[in-house]
C-alpha cells in the first residue's frame, strides 16, 4: 500500500511548464536533503527557475535559498529519461526555504507533461502555530 502525502496549501499554486534549460552559474550546485531535482541538471533548472518565479510573485521577494529538501511521496512507476526529465510518476516532496529575512515550507510536486518536458507545482504550506 502506497502512502499519499496531503499538503494543507494556503490557496497559492503556481504551476510551470519548463522545457527549455537556462545558463545560470547557481544551476549546478544541486540543493540539499534528497529532491529529485538534485540529481538532474534538467529538472534542477526547471525548479530553479520555477521557483525564482514563484518567490518574486508569491511572496514579493527576488532573494530566496533553498535550506532543505525532503520526498515526501511517489506515485506510479518514477522513471526519468536519459536526458533528466522525468518521463512517469509523481514525485511530492517539501522543501524549506529562506527569503528576505523569512522561512517557509513549500509543497513542490513533479510530474511529466506528456510532451517531453515537466511541470513542477509549488504551494506554500500551512506553518505549525
Amino acid at each position: 500500500m502506497k502512502k499519499i502525502a496531503t499538503f494543507l496549501c494556503i490557496p497559492t499554486l503556481v504551476i510551470s511548464c519548463n522545457t527549455l534549460p537556462t545558463n545560470n552559474s547557481d544551476q549546478n550546485k544541486g540543493f540539499p536533503g534528497n529532491s529529485i531535482a538534485t540529481f538532474s541538471t534538467y529538472l534542477h533548472n526547471d525548479a530553479t527557475r520555477s521557483l525564482k518565479t514563484w518567490v518574486k510573485q508569491k511572496l514579493t521577494c527576488d532573494y530566496y535559498k533553498v535550506l532543505d529538501t525532503q520526498s515526501v511521496s511517489e506515485e506510479g512507476d518514477i522513471l526519468v529519461d536519459e536526458e533528466g526529465r522525468l518521463f512517469s510518476g509523481v514525485i511530492t516532496e517539501r522543501w524549506l526555504i529562506s527569503y528576505c529575512g523569512n522561512q517557509t515550507s513549500l509543497g513542490v510536486v513533479f510530474m511529466p507533461d506528456g510532451r517531453g518536458g515537466n511541470y513542477i507545482a509549488i504551494a506554500q504550506l500551512k506553518q505549525d502555530s
